[in-house]
């Protein structure tokens, strides 16, 4: 993203770029707090700029969300997209921004867990 940035001529480009990666840590709503931040750096440098920044940086996260994280997510957890959006509505919900921040993290360790200590050993030991 700091790189697209760049080369569109936003000042801070990398600075943008690594805030825009630590806000992708929150699911579905840190790339929208992102994308306000950057809009905001952009706007001052004219419409056209602020234009092509948003296309470049809608387009990278289209491509992060909706390929890249589902490909990761699957291979890592195999945890479905679902599971995800009720997390963090429920942690939201529960615990407000925190809450959203860890939703995704603290299903997937969950999840993880009860495959191991639920399905694996005790349903094993049943047999």
């Amino acid at each position: 993203m700091g790189t697209a940035l760049h080369f569109l001529g936003l000042p801070g480009a990398a600075l943008l770029g690594l805030m825009t990666g630590v806000a992708n840590f929150v699911p579905y709503l840190g790339s929208l707090v992102a994308a306000f931040a950057v809009a905001l750096v952009a706007m001052p440098l004219g419409t056209s700029t602020l234009i092509w920044v948003m296309v470049a940086y809608f387009s990278i996260q289209t491509i992060e969300g909706y390929v890249s994280a589902p490909l990761i997510q699957r291979g890592a957890v195999n945890m479905p997209p679902a599971w995800t959006l009720f997390a963090i509505m429920a942690f939201g919900a529960m615990y407000g921004v925190l809450g959203v921040a860890l939703a995704a993290p603290l299903l997937a360790v969950g999840r993880v867990a009860v495959l191991w200590l639920y399905v694996e050993d005790w349903l094993q030991d049943r047999q």
